[in-house]
């Protein structure tokens, strides 16, 4: 082996060592990461959005509008005067 080949493989094997104790003392997210062991639980941002005891507001106009409808009461002489 020359001394080119030699310097090359030394330069690389201390590269590779450097590069093995950084990630030995880098507490960076990238390490967790790439561990395949970890998995991600995605959590609902508003659990009381999904809760169907609760009433949303579209539920309540739809109410309201609703019982104003139920209280129209529609006179047909009236109608026939509008046409």
């Amino acid at each position: 082996m020359s001394k080119k080949e030699y310097d090359k493989e030394e330069k690389i094997k201390t590269i590779e060592s450097d590069l093995e104790s950084e990630k030995k003392s880098d507490p960076s997210p990238s390490s967790v990461m790439s561990d395949p062991t970890v998995t991600h639980k995605p959590r609902v941002p508003y659990p009381q959005a999904l809760d169907a005891s609760f009433p949303s507001k579209k539920d309540k106009k739809r109410d309201a509008k609703r019982e104003t409808f139920k209280q129209v009461k529609v006179n047909v002489p009236l109608l026939e005067a509008i046409r």
